[in-house]
C-alpha cells in the first residue's frame, strides 16, 4: 500500500485526511485519517469529525535488520554445473550461490478494532467469516486504471480478484494491496493502495481520479481508478 499522506489535506487538528468532508471542513462521511502520526490510520465512516459507524484501524510498521540472504551465483558458476542433452541444450544446472549478510528493508501492514465505531470510540468488532461464505464468496471484484500517456489516456487490462481470496484480516489485492471488509449485508467495504475508502454492492462501480507528480517538478498527472463488484455468472 502507498498512502500518498503528504498530499492529503490537513485539518486544524493537524491530522492530514483524505475522504469526504462536511461544508465546515471536518471528516464527514468515508475516508482516513491519520492518528498519532503518518503510520497510524482510521480507514471508514465520519459523523461531523467523529469516528463513527464501521471502521478500523490500520498501522504501517518499517524497520531494518541485517539477514542471511541467497545470492545466486554467476552465469559462469551456473554453466559450470550445466548438463546437456543429444542436441546440445541445456537440461539441468545446479542452485549455484552462497548466503551473504545483507541489510534488508521491511515492511508490514496490521489491522486491529475492525468493527463498529461511535464518538470517536471503538464499541464492537465484526466477523470477516462471511467473506468466505454466499453471497461474497461467489463474487469478485473488477478494477481498471486510466493513467495519461502524452496526450491521451491509456486503459489497462481488466484486473480480478475473488472476494474469499481474502485474508483473514481481509487484506486483498486491489490495485496492489488493500483491504476489504463487511460493510453490512449487502455491502462490502474497502480502502484501496492509495488510502480511498468506498463502499460497493453487487453490480455497483466507483470511480475516482487522483492526481500525483508527474515527471516535470511542477506537473501533476491524473489517473482514473474504476472499481466494480460482480457475482460470478452460474
Amino acid at each position: 500500500m502507498y498512502f500518498r499522506v503528504h498530499d492529503w489535506p490537513v485539518l486544524p487538528s493537524g491530522q492530514s485526511y483524505f475522504g469526504n468532508q462536511s461544508d465546515d471542513n471536518k471528516p464527514n462521511g468515508l475516508g482516513v485519517i491519520t492518528l498519532e502520526d503518518d503510520h497510524h490510520f482510521y480507514i471508514g465512516e465520519f459523523v461531523n469529525g467523529k469516528r463513527q459507524g464501521r471502521g478500523f484501524l490500520l498501522t504501517h510498521e518499517e524497520w531494518d535488520s541485517i539477514d542471511s540472504v541467497w545470492v545466486r551465483g554467476s552465469y559462469e558458476e551456473v554453466m559450470a554445473t550445466a548438463e546437456f542433452d543429444s542436441c546440445g541444450r541445456v537440461i539441468h544446472v545446479d542452485n549455484v550461490g552462497h548466503y551473504e549478510k545483507q541489510e534488508v528493508h521491511h515492511e508490514v501492514w496490521k489491522k486491529s478494532q475492525d468493527g463498529y465505531w461511535q464518538d470517536d470510540a471503538f464499541v464492537k468488532e465484526v466477523s470477516l467469516a462471511p467473506l468466505h461464505k454466499s453471497p461474497w464468496k461467489d463474487c469478485y471484484t473488477s478494477h481498471f486504471l486510466d493513467t495519461p500517456y502524452i496526450d491521451t489516456f491509456m486503459r489497462s487490462g481488466e484486473y480480478k480478484n475473488d472476494i474469499d481470496s481474502a485474508l483473514p484480516d481481509g487484506a486483498c489485492s486491489l490495485n496492489l494491496k488493500a483491504y476489504v471488509t463487511i460493510y453490512d449485508d449487502d455491502h462490502l467495504m474497502f480502502v484501496d493502495s492509495y488510502g480511498c475508502v468506498f463502499v460497493l454492492g453487487i453490480d455497483e462501480t466507483f470511480e475516482y481520479d487522483l492526481y500525483y507528480p508527474g515527471c516535470s517538478k511542477d506537473k501533476r498527472v491524473e489517473a482514473h481508478f474504476t472499481y466494480s463488484l460482480y457475482r460470478h455468472p452460474e
